[in-house]
C-alpha cells in the first residue's frame, strides 16, 4: 500500500516511515492533551529522536510482518494515523488501533482509515481475529469498534495505569467471517472471493426426494419473509427443482432483486434471517444454511444470470434425453474425487452448454420466457 484515498475530501492513507519523524512530533505537538487522555503515544514521542525511534520500531515490524503503521493527511498534512500493534500471520491474529489531533476530529477519518486496513488484514494477510483494544472511557474510539462491526468481548479491569488512574480496558473484535459478510460498496466486487476458501466435500448424488420441493416452499417463505418487497422473484433451480432427476440434497434458490451490487439492500436481512455468505462475484452473491443443504443465489431480476439458470431447468424439466444425459454426467462425475464443488461444477460446463444450446433453439421455437 502506498497512499490510499479516504475519500472525496482529500483525504489519503499511507505508510509512516523514519522520514516522517518531524511531521509524527508537530501532530503530537499540536495534540499533545487530547491524544494523551487514553493512550501513552505523546510519552513516546517528545523529540525528532524519539519520534524517529518509534517510526524506526514499527519499520521493523513492517519488515518482519509483525506489525503496521499508517499515517492519515488531510490537505498535506499528517493528523493522524491507525495501526497494527501487533500481528502474528501464523496464529492469524492482529491487534489494531488509532490517533488523531482535535482539529480532524468528527470526520469519521478513523474509522475509513481503519476499514481499509482492517480489510487488507482480512482479505490480503489471512488474518482470522482482528482486536481493538480501548479505554472504557475512550467513547470515540468504542463508537470506531462499533462502526467496524466489532463485538466487544470483555473487560481487562483496572488494567494497567494512565495519568495516575487505573484504566479499564474493552476488548473489541472482528472475525474474519464476519467482516467479509459486512455489506460491500457497489463497485467493488471485481472478481471471485470465496468467504472461508476452497472447501473440499463430497460429492454425493440422491435419488429424487419428493420433500425438495417443500423445502424450498419453506426457505421461499423465510426468504420473502426477510426482504419484503426487495425480493422480485424466488424460484426454486438447479437439479432439487426437476422432478424425476437424481442430484446433490442440496436445494438451490435464485433470488431476483433491483440491484445486486446494492448488498445493504438485501445481505444483512438475509444474514439476519440464518443464512450465511459464502461467495460474491460480480452480478452473483451466494448465502446457504449454516447446514449448507440450501444455497440461495441473489441475482439482478432480468439479468443473464437469472434466464439462464431457468432456461436450464425448463429445458432438463421438458425434455427426457437431455435430463437422462445430465442425471448420467452427474452420477459419473461424483464418483471421482474433487478438491472442491466448484471443480466438480466447471467439470459439467461442456455438456450445460450444449443443452444450453438446444435450450436457446427451443426457447425461440416455443416462445419460452422466464
Amino acid at each position: 500500500m502506498f497512499a490510499r484515498s479516504l475519500g472525496d475530501d482529500g483525504a489519503e492513507l499511507r505508510p509512516l516511515e523514519p522520514r516522517h519523524a518531524e511531521e509524527l512530533l508537530a501532530t503530537i505537538d499540536r495534540g499533545r492533551d487530547f491524544i494523551g487522555r487514553f493512550v501513552p503515544l505523546p510519552d513516546r514521542i517528545t523529540d525528532v529522536e524519539s519520534s524517529r525511534s518509534f517510526l524506526a520500531a514499527y519499520a521493523q515490524k513492517a519488515a518482519t510482518d509483525t506489525g503496521r503503521l499508517y499515517g492519515i493527511w488531510l490537505d498535506r498534512t499528517l493528523v493522524g494515523g491507525v495501526l497494527f500493534r501487533t500481528m502474528d500471520v501464523a496464529q492469524g491474529t492482529a491487534e489494531a488501533g488509532c490517533w488523531l489531533e482535535p482539529a480532524a476530529a468528527g470526520r469519521g477519518l478513523v474509522t475509513r482509515a481503519a476499514r481499509l486496513i482492517v480489510d487488507w488484514a482480512v482479505r490480503d494477510r489471512g488474518i482470522h481475529r482482528v482486536e481493538w483494544w480501548v479505554a472504557s472511557g475512550n467513547a470515540p474510539s468504542i463508537a470506531v469498534a462499533r462502526r467496524l462491526g466489532m463485538r466487544r468481548d470483555g473487560v481487562l479491569r483496572e488494567h494497567h495505569e494512565h495519568l495516575g488512574v487505573r484504566q479499564d480496558i474493552e476488548i473489541w473484535s472482528v472475525l474474519a467471517p464476519e467482516w467479509q459478510a459486512q455489506p460491500v460498496p457497489a463497485g467493488q466486487v471485481t472478481g471471485v472471493e470465496l468467504v472461508g476458501g476452497v472447501e473440499k466435500r463430497e460429492i454425493a448424488i440422491a435419488e429424487p426426494d419428493p420433500g425438495w420441493p417443500a423445502r424450498f416452499e419453506r426457505e421461499r417463505e423465510r426468504i420473502v419473509a426477510a426482504l419484503g418487497p426487495v425480493a422480485l422473484r424466488v424460484d426454486h433451480v438447479g437439479s432439487t427443482a426437476v422432478p424425476g432427476l437424481a442430484a446433490k440434497p442440496i436445494v438451490d434458490i435464485d433470488v431476483s432483486v433491483p440491484d445486486v451490487e446494492d448488498e445493504e439492500a438485501y445481505l444483512p436481512a438475509l444474514l439476519a434471517a440464518g443464512y450465511v455468505l459464502r461467495a460474491r462475484e460480480p452480478g452473483h452473491r451466494l448465502v446457504r444454511t449454516p447446514e449448507r443443504d440450501v444455497h440461495v443465489h441473489v441475482c439482478a431480476a432480468g439479468s443473464d444470470w437469472e434466464r439462464r439458470h431457468l432456461l436450464f431447468r425448463d429445458r432438463i424439466r421438458h425434455d427426457a434425453d437431455d435430463r437422462a444425459a445430465y442425471a448420467a454426467l452427474k452420477r459419473e462425475l461424483a464418483a471421482r474425487d474433487w478438491p472442491d464443488m466448484n471443480a466438480y461444477a466447471d467439470a459439467k460446463g461442456d455438456l450445460i452448454a450444449e443443452i444450453t444450446a438446444r435450450a436457446e433453439a427451443w426457447a425461440a421455437a416455443t416462445g419460452w420466457r422466464a
